[in-house]
């Protein structure tokens, strides 16, 4: 099999072969004052130039293909060996032991983020609050006009006083914020609770909430 870089210095062989023949059925055209000729040397000077740009063309595509199968590999090598490392296995195995304990299975939904564009994330409950028969419905869509609160839907079937504490984490699992509230809700009843946070908290790393009484 004839590998891509031979092909494309033949390639360019054959370029430079079809100047050089236009380029003198162009010269023995002029001076002999046979047009054919020299319509044949403009013909083949433009097949020349076809050919040479095509092969540069396909060299460069083929330079960055390799480049980026190279960058990929080095990543998906890299990122297998951190997720294989015992730090990695730690904190991750211990962070999913800790919520399947603490936390019911989450909800998710799109918050807006500093600079305007979605977020997604999700919502864990803390089982002392769904135990109480308070279901999280939903997590409602940020508003422009209010970009540092988020609004949670939750409905309560029995009569419930108290607070809960809405706490920020980014990907790293690390607590940017939280914000509490005092909640009042009859039983049987549905509300859209808003938690503001400080202005300060940046929404775009956002990666998940966790909701807990306070």
């Amino acid at each position: 099999m004839i590998s891509t870089g031979f092909s494309i210095y033949l390639v360019f062989i054959i370029a430079l072969l079809f100047a050089m023949t236009g380029v003198i059925l162009f010269v023995i055209g002029l001076v002999g004052k046979r047009k054919p000729l020299w319509i044949s040397g403009i013909i083949s000077m433009a097949l020349a130039i076809v050919l040479f740009l095509s092969a540069l063309l396909f060299g460069i595509y083929k330079f960055v293909t390799i480049i980026e199968k190279a960058a990929k590999s080095n990543y998906q090598y890299l990122d297998y060996h951190y997720k294989e490392s015992p730090y990695y296995k730690d904190k991750h195995d211990s962070l999913e032991t800790f919520l399947d304990s603490n936390y019911r299975k989450p909800i998710s939904g799109l918050i807006l983020g500093n600079d305007d564009s979605e977020v997604f994330v999700k919502i864990y409950p803390n089982k002392s609050i769904t135990n109480q028969e308070i279901d999280l419905i939903k997590l409602e869509k940020s508003n422009y006009k209010k970009p540092n609160s988020i609004f949670l839907l939750i409905s309560f079937e029995q009569k419930y006083k108290g607070s809960f504490t809405l706490k920020a984490y980014d990907a790293s699992n690390t607590l940017l914020n939280s914000s509490k509230i005092m909640v009042q809700m009859n039983a049987n009843m549905e509300g859209s609770l808003e938690f503001v946070f400080p202005k300060s908290t940046n929404f775009s790393i956002i990666s998940y909430f966790t909701l807990d009484e306070s």
